[in-house]
């Protein structure tokens, strides 16, 4: 049978039915799946032409397979051979066929996924053998997959091979914005303080295609804030066919795309297409023109005098040009025939510049006007060349971009001079008092609104005629506009009154202006810094729209002044105020008020912490957690309050609710005491704020802490230690006294028996107690806000409008500090510059993560950490409890013991010259941070990264590499003759890793103070999260020891988050725990026993850990503290 005549099989389709053959049903395929290469890779998709080829020669590959049917899964699989072969000469192909392919697992890995071996089996030792941790391990497979698939290429490659190491990659894309052109921004270039349109600004950078958007940085532009000038990182821009046009009560006006965010007065966030009349905007109101003008009379070698200025102000009025080239250049003003005394000033200005003028008179005709013509080409190139005031027409007329560097008095020059050309006087003792200026030019009006509002006058807005009206043009002509007409009002008798003191009056036009100061006071607003939402409309747009990233901060005054923004650590304040709603949306789960008793309290906040597992993917805990609670306990008897934090304990441990069917991966930040900064603030509970302040609270909060560490010493039911949550315990210097002794001792008790607190050292300058607040999370990230990163930061402190503290982080990647080593061979040169390429990876990672961010926001795929409730007293939406701005991009180390060995010979504890290495590679990583958060415009940190399962897979990465092999033989940790023989036989859960951190090699048979001293030096350098470790060996420690090597470490060291960890044993008959590791129960004597240790930041089942852990486990050197 030829070819063409064998008959094409039926298909078994993916949705479960056969159907027959359909060459286009791939082709259709292609041309819809193909589109996320525009998104995810910034290429274009398949076009049918080539969906229609690759289809046929599919179509002929199957039909030469003489099958009866063929699935759609294999109809799939050829489809790829087919792009993997095009891929070799067009790498379009090659992207296309990344996103075509399935993800998913053979049958045989499902089954040992099932049966707790295979994929990933010991990758978290936090996860426990069930049911669900199949179905987690299995989804984990196929998201991690498909993310790598979406990333771009090399990021991808680079993770897989080992440069760098994406964490929770299984979460990266579902667990944690555009101006107009016409936009005004008041910007500083050079010194020059000028009033420019977006577009005008950014439209000629050198642009890079990214995705969907062109990316360009920018050089020496800043842009008003309400920090002040800021500089510009970087602009993006793509194409828009509409935008959103937001106006106020008092007129602001801003122009955006609908999910360009604005911060409303009470903290939200909020998309423009979500906003709605009633909702108000913070607006530029306490910078004053003084404190941003330059104050220079020199435009372009022309000396501005008030004449000039003046002069300035009628031309952009009524003026225009009147040229054509080598024939006549002529400088039109026009005027209506009763504006006598603008015309003699206007003739007597030109005059004195040393220019002729003809007057010519047409209040006869119909025109109804008298023109002023300077003819002179020195005028036109005075205005034109020097001056740079545009050829326009009415509706595109604007101020120069040099207005605000005069000096006030030059700038109120040019205001008399447009006043009188375009501006209206009105006084009337029933109506009241106003100036108004019109134009047919909606960006010279938002200009004025900016000016009049930085001189200190309120104003208000309006379209006075809309396209296709029927107005009174000058000289009473009756007209159709054929666009719309924008009046700004200076309203009110003491406005108008503050325009005269100004020197706004127009010659001629002073006499009336006081005559308008003497009337009633028909109308005055008040002076704030919001306004509320008037429209929001939907207007047609064709053009770019563009986004503006700043360097330290995230909002900046747009249009007319309006504030606008450019994109787990939980405030318990909120929930104690707003409630509880565990879907985020109040739909699928019944909905809480705030608590209103002390054990709803508790239990709201252990729920929070288990509805938030189904948004993150990391660790998540309560900043001041016995602080925010010690309202409700007053009034409790001791017994009550032991008994609430017992309960707490239980809850958080024994319910699985967590990503796999796994406890909460939780910590809470606790004190003895009230730490002084939050003595004076209004307490929040029971969905009110105050009138107590939480320093009224001390011993309740004393005794919590108290309560807490007695149920934590006692342990569970079988005398095991709660794992979680962590007890961070903070070491605050008011807080650290004799007077809380009897406290600090407990906590050591705790410590001597389970090892199980930690302790968060903010005493050290660096870590700059008392200016704002920070916590440690996860494994030992650290977090901070403090008012000189944060201007909200006191109303936050206030719960002022529900604003809070947000902590936490959006990604962490950690980069392989050893194969930067070895690709540097010795040289330090190519050391920092190795480790900055891997920086710069991180980054792009950070980008495509942003962007599945964005998209999981925008589809409401994040609902618990998004959601608005109603405010208890207003009814208004409160803020979201997550501020994701507010978020963190990590940057993780791993490995900088090996990395030193390999570039010195030698390890950190054996040479003081590796240390010096190890200190001068942190601080150029931490120096290009700051130059990495210049150009991306994300808030990025350093830290020391858990590593529990890093360490071992770029260890893997390195001896698999045939480039690195011989140079990771000589540093990797473990036992390498082991881990050899399990890799040839294609295991990667093997015995041998880096070491963590910055940490020294954890079997250095060193002194403890040594130890100490060498790691000492890096914590204030990774100000993203550092811990140090103290190994106990002894069975039982003295808990006054511990106290005192505690004081020491906190007082005499730069350490700022440490851990005593003891390692236990749990017999499985008798389920005594004993101390230390024994091979038989103390108390039965039998040998089915269980060892439980800290494996990076938490207890668990040692049993459980990778084999890279255990191993690590045995050799770490363990000290006794007397």
């Amino acid at each position: 049978m030829a070819k063409s005549d064998k008959p094409l099989p039926m298909v078994r389709s993916s949705s479960g039915h056969f159907i027959p053959w359909n060459r286009q049903s791939i082709v259709n395929s292609l041309l819809k799946e193909t589109k996320l290469a525009t998104m995810f890779f910034g290429v274009r998709p398949m076009t049918e032409e080539e969906a229609e080829s690759i289809a046929l020669e599919v179509e002929e590959k199957i039909r030469n397979m003489d099958l009866k049917f063929v699935s759609g899964p294999l109809i799939r699989e050829i489809v790829n051979t087919v792009l993997l072969e095009k891929g070799s000469i067009n790498p379009l192909y090659r992207i296309y066929r990344n996103i075509y392919t399935r993800v998913g697992t053979p049958v045989y890995d499902a089954y040992e996924i099932d049966i707790g071996r295979g994929f990933e089996a010991k990758e978290n030792a936090n996860l426990q053998p069930n049911a669900e941790t199949s179905h987690k391990k299995k989804a984990d497979k196929t998201s991690k997959e498909e993310y790598l698939l979406l990333m771009p290429i090399d990021l991808a490659d680079a993770h897989l091979k080992g440069d760098i190491h994406i964490h929770d990659l299984e979460y990266f894309g579902t667990r944690p914005f555009c101006l107009s052109s016409d936009n005004v921004l008041v910007t500083r270039i050079g010194g020059s303080v000028k009033l420019v349109t977006v577009g005008d600004l950014f439209s000629n950078l050198n642009y890079e295609s990214s995705g969907e958007f062109e990316v360009a940085n920018c050089d020496g532009v800043e842009v008003l804030t309400p920090e002040g000038f800021v500089r510009v990182v970087k602009v993006s821009r793509r194409k828009s066919d509409s935008i959103i046009r937001i106006t106020t009560e008092r007129g602001f006006m801003v122009e955006l795309t609908e999910e360009h965010r604005i911060p409303l007065a009470d903290g939200r966030l909020v998309e423009a297409k979500m906003l709605k009349p009633g909702d108000k905007l913070k607006v530029i109101s306490t910078l004053s023109y003084d404190e941003i003008s330059t104050k220079t009379s020199e435009v372009n070698g022309v000396t501005i005098t008030p004449e000039l200025a003046r002069l300035v102000g009628y031309f952009i009025a009524d003026g225009n040009y009147d040229v054509k080239d080598g024939d006549f250049y002529n400088v039109v003003f026009t005027f209506d025939k009763s504006s006598e005394a603008l015309m003699e000033d206007v003739c007597s200005i030109i005059k004195k510049l040393g220019f002729n003028y003809t007057v010519y008179d047409y209040s006869k005709r119909d025109v109804g006007e008298v023109q002023i013509i300077g003819s002179k080409k020195k005028l036109y190139e005075l205005f034109y060349d020097r001056l740079k005031i545009e050829k326009t027409k009415a509706p595109g007329k604007r101020l120069p971009n040099w207005i605000l560097n005069l000096p006030k008095e030059l700038l109120v020059e040019v205001l008399r001079g447009l006043i009188a050309g375009d501006g209206t006087i009105y006084a009337s003792r029933e109506g009241g008092s106003f100036i108004q200026i019109s134009s047919t030019s909606k960006i010279l009006i938002e200009q004025l609104q900016l000016i009049f509002t930085l001189l200190g006058l309120e104003t208000r807005v309006y379209v006075r005629m809309h396209e296709g009206s029927i107005g009174v043009e000058k000289g009473y002509e009756v007209v159709e506009t054929g666009h719309d007409v924008w009046s700004i009002v200076i309203a009110g008798k003491e406005e108008v009154k503050k325009a005269l003191e100004l020197g706004l009056a127009p010659p001629g036009l002073e006499a009336e202006l006081t005559e308008a100061t003497e009337v009633r006071n028909h109308y005055y607003p008040l002076r704030t810094k919001t306004d509320i939402v008037k429209t929001v409309e939907s207007i047609p747009y064709n053009g770019y729209v563009y986004d503006i990233y700043l360097e330290r901060v995230h909002v900046f005054y747009a249009g007319s002044g309006v504030l606008v923004h450019n994109c787990q650590d939980w405030d318990l304040r909120y929930f104690f105020y707003y409630g509880f709603m565990p879907d985020g949306m109040g739909i699928k789960t019944s909905v809480a008020r705030a608590a209103q008793r002390a054990e709803v309290a508790v239990l709201h906040s252990v729920k929070v912490l288990a509805a938030a597992q189904t948004n993150f993917s990391g660790g998540e805990g309560f900043y001041n957690y016995l602080v925010f609670l010690a309202p409700y306990i007053r009034g409790l008897s001791y017994d009550n309050v032991k008994q609430l934090m017992q309960m707490m304990f239980y809850e958080l441990t024994q319910i699985y609710v967590a990503r796999g069917g796994q406890p909460v991966f939780s910590n809470i930040q606790i004190t003895p005491g009230v730490p002084k900064l939050w003595e004076d603030v209004p307490i929040v509970a029971r969905g009110k704020i105050g009138p107590d302040k939480y320093g009224e609270y001390e011993d309740e909060v004393r005794t919590l802490y108290r309560a807490l560490n007695e149920v934590a010493l006692q342990g569970d039911y079988w005398g095991k230690p709660f794992n979680f949550p962590k007890l961070e315990n903070g070491i605050v210097p008011e807080l650290f006294n004799s007077k809380y002794d009897e406290e600090w001792l407990l906590a050591h008790k705790v410590v001597a028996k389970f090892g199980t607190p930690y302790f968060d050292n903010m005493i050290p300058d660096y870590r700059g107690y008392g200016k704002g607040v920070s916590c440690y999370q996860c494994c030992a990230y650290n977090f901070v806000d403090t008012p000189d990163t944060d201007p909200e930061f006191e109303e936050k402190l206030y719960f002022v409008g529900g604003k809070h503290f947000s902590m936490g982080s959006w990604q962490v990647v950690t980069i392989n500090l050893p194969r930067a080593a070895y690709k540097s061979k010795g040289e330090d040169v190519r050391l920092y510059e190795e480790v900055r390429k891997l920086m710069e990876l991180c980054v792009e990672v950070f980008k495509t993560k942003y962007q599945w961010m964005k998209l999981m926001i925008e589809n409401n795929r994040i609902p618990f950490a998004t959601q608005r409730p109603r405010d208890p007293v207003t009814g208004e939406r409160g803020p979201p409890p997550v501020n994701f701005e507010e978020l963190v991009w990590t940057i993780g180390i791993v490995g900088v013991n090996e990395m030193v060995q390999y570039h010195t010979g030698y390890q950190l504890h054996e040479l003081d010259e590796a240390v010096k290495v190890a200190v001068r590679v942190i601080l150029e990583m931490k120096n290009y941070l700051r130059e990495l958060e210049e150009k991306s415009g994300f808030k990025l940190a350093l830290a020391r990264t858990p590593a529990e399962s890093c360490a071992q897979r770029l260890a893997v990465c390195d001896l698999i590499d045939p480039e690195f092999r011989e140079a990771a033989r000589k540093v990797v940790k473990g036992d390498l003759e082991a881990t050899e023989r399990l890799l040839a036989m294609g295991e990667r859960d093997v015995p041998i890793y880096y070491s963590n951190g910055t940490h020294v090699y954890v079997g250095a048979r060193i002194p403890l103070l040594e130890r100490m001293r060498i790691e000492n030096k890096f914590f204030p350098i990774l100000s993203g999260g550092n811990m140090f470790h103290i190994w106990l060996g002894e069975a039982s420690s003295d808990p006054e020891a511990l106290y005192r090597f505690t004081k020491r470490i906190a007082t005499q060291t730069q350490i700022g988050y440490f851990a005593y960890t003891k390692d236990l044993t749990i017999c499985e008959d008798c389920n005594r725990v004993s101390g230390g590791l024994n091979y038989y129960c103390l108390e039965c004597g039998s040998t089915r026993v269980r060892w439980w240790s800290r494996v990076t930041g938490y207890y668990q089942e040692v049993k459980g850990w990778n084999r890279a852990k255990r191993h690590e486990f045995f050799e770490r050197y363990r000290v006794s503290i007397t």
